[in-house]
Order: structure tokens, then C-alpha cells, then sequence
């Protein structure tokens, strides 16, 4: 089950943010900040992860699924990126859907920088079974996954320089990631 838009999505982060009383400003302002510096999509994945989740309440990780990761980094990210970024959810190729991208405006330093992200999401027992605690690089599928929407895009627009990642999270306990 997906949100038909983005602007429902932006609608659930921000309901389900008031819902718990979630913070959604005090703390992130440096993640950004440096993201904006390095480029690091990882720090600031770890940063969301470490800021946002830590205000979930326990019961809630047991119901939290790949759209739930998905949206609400999205949302943060909008929230503080973008003034040099357009950043999208699930958007449509002929080989499928991808299921967060981010792309430098043409009048910012990041011009024609793509980033395209897959997230997977496991419960803890899921991960165990699959192996993802211990990945050392990201599985065939995914990769292979991404790859196609990067060429799909390409195809369309090869003056861009695409950056691939692929985001494995296990509950609301931690996070793989793998940039490719």
C-alpha cells in the first residue's frame, strides 16, 4: 500500500509527527548543514536515523515499514534541502518506480547531480534470515534494481552524473547502507 501523491505523504509525515510529538527541527540543522558541505548522503541518513527514530515510541517500530522510511526522510529532506534540490518519491520509468531521488537545481553548485535511492526494509527476524546484518555490499537484486532506473534516466538525460545508493533498515534498530 502507497500514498497516491506527495502531497498525501507530506500530509501523513506531518500528522504523524504532531501525532507523537516529534520534532522535526531542533537537532537536524547541522546533518544538513554538512550534507550540504560533503555531499555524504550516509552521515545524513545516520543522522536522520539516530535524530528521528530516537523520538519513535517502542511500539511504533513494530509497525514502521519501508514507506514509513521513505516518507518521512523525504520529508526532512524537502523540509531543509530544498532550496538547492528537487526531490522526488516513487517516480516512474519504464522499468519500474524508484523510490527517492534528489537532484541538484540547475542554478546551485549541484546542478545535473542525481542521486537514486532503493530502500529495503527487514524486521529483525527477516534480517537475520536474509543476512542483511552481516552485508558486506549490497545484494544482486537491488543493485540491479537501481541500476535500471540510473540507465532509464540516462537515457533520457545523459548529461547527468547519477549516484546510486541502496538503504537496508531493520526495524527501527539500524541501518545498512551502500552507496554504489
Amino acid at each position: 500500500m502507497t500514498f497516491p501523491n506527495q502531497t498525501l505523504e507530506t500530509i501523513f509525515a506531518n500528522y504523524y509527527n504532531e501525532l507523537e510529538n516529534i520534532s522535526v527541527s531542533i537537532g537536524y540543522t547541522d546533518y544538513f548543514r554538512q550534507f550540504a558541505k560533503d555531499m555524504d548522503l550516509e552521515k545524513l541518513f545516520a543522522g536522520y536515523f539516530k535524530r528521528y527514530l530516537e523520538q519513535i515510541p517502542a511500539q511504533a517500530c513494530d509497525k514502521v515499514n519501508e514507506n514509513f522510511y521513505r516518507t518521512t526522510f523525504y520529508e526532512l529532506c524537502t523540509r531543509y534541502l530544498s532550496k538547492n534540490f528537487v526531490l522526488n518519491i516513487e517516480s516512474n520509468y519504464p522499468s519500474g518506480r524508484s523510490d527517492l531521488e534528489f537532484l541538484g537545481k540547475y542554478h546551485t553548485e549541484y546542478k545535473n547531480l542525481k542521486w537514486v535511492v532503493e530502500f529495503k526494509h527487514f524486521s529483525k527476524k527477516e534480517a537475520k534470515k536474509e543476512g542483511i546484518y552481516n552485508l558486506t555490499e549490497a545484494r544482486t537484486k537491488e543493485v540491479g534494481q537501481v541500476s535500471v532506473y540510473a540507465a532509464d534516466i540516462l537515457r533520457q538525460f545523459p548529461d547527468y552524473n547519477i549516484t546510486k545508493y541502496v538503504i537496508y533498515t531493520i526495524s527501527c534498530e539500524t541501518f545498512r547502507f551502500f552507496k554504489l
